[in-house]
């Protein structure tokens, strides 16, 4: 029988598919214990931001590794991803974040389950 972090993983990664925002992720992650953390292991940024109309241009490079936590448990995917943005024209902010659910989607189904994949 599976220990009940490994069924809130499983059943996280079942749903996330149909997330789309970094908030409905978080309202899924809370729903079943999961604490859902971004390590930074190198960055680079060259931005300039217009608040107002809630967009960036330049460029963005981000090596990122989602981390869930359930209890003292910490589940990791199996490699860091890149999320690069490079443009000139500004970008919408929203496009970042889907930018960044695609990472957290392919790392969280990349954690194994089956008795690895944590710390």
């Amino acid at each position: 029988m599976l220990k009940p972090s490994y069924t809130a993983i499983k059943q996280f990664q079942s749903q996330i598919s149909g997330i789309n925002t970094l908030q409905k992720a978080k309202t899924l992650s809370s729903s079943l214990g999961i604490s859902i953390s971004i390590e930074v292991s190198s960055s680079f940024w060259m931005l300039d931001w217009d608040l107002s109309d809630a967009t960036i241009s330049g460029t963005l490079e981000l090596k990122l590794l989602p981390k869930l936590i359930i209890g003292k448990e910490v589940f990791i995917g199996k490699t860091a991803r890149t999320l690069r943005i490079e443009d000139a024209n500004p970008t919408r902010l929203d496009a970042l974040e889907f930018e960044l659910m695609k990472i957290i989607k392919n790392s969280v189904n990349s954690i194994n389950t089956s008795g690895g994949g944590h710390e």
